[in-house]
């Protein structure tokens, strides 16, 4: 009587742990995507004076 409680414990356990697992990994991939679009955001913010510095030398022209 008391192995299968055991083994019905053992079980919510580890479906437990495996859905924190899921849960935590999605978390790390959120903050990856989050991260990666400031980089991108911050890479065509420094794009923006070259962009002004060819349109001043082509009006120049």
């Amino acid at each position: 009587m008391f192995i299968p409680l055991l083994i019905a414990v053992a079980i919510i356990a580890v479906y437990v742990v495996s859905i924190y697992n899921d849960l935590q990994k999605l978390k790390t991939q959120i903050m990856a995507s989050i991260q990666e679009i400031g980089n991108q955001l911050k890479r065509q913010a420094s794009l923006i004076p070259n962009l002004l510095e060819t349109v001043k030398g082509y009006l120049k022209h």
